[in-house]
């Protein structure tokens, strides 16, 4: 694994813990954002996609944290 896949990876795992202590779903969490499936939020997640910076913005907003824990 490189730096860049494991940066893409913390920012995932980072939005899945905060994700899960909000208990919500993949569906429910999705459903939260604008133009972002589910498929996209178990992507990120799992570290397959990186988390691009709207989504970022979108959900630093939603759970009321920096934007800095998700961007490199």
């Amino acid at each position: 694994m490189d730096l860049e896949e494991s940066g893409n990876r913390a920012a995932g795992v980072i939005m899945k813990i905060l994700r899960e202590r909000r208990n919500l779903t993949p569906e429910e969490f999705s459903n939260k954002l604008e133009g972002v499936s589910v498929d996209q939020i178990t992507d990120i997640e799992s570290g397959i996609l990186p988390m691009p910076s709207e989504i970022a913005r979108q959900v630093s907003n939603l759970l009321d944290v920096p934007i800095s824990l998700f961007l490199k």
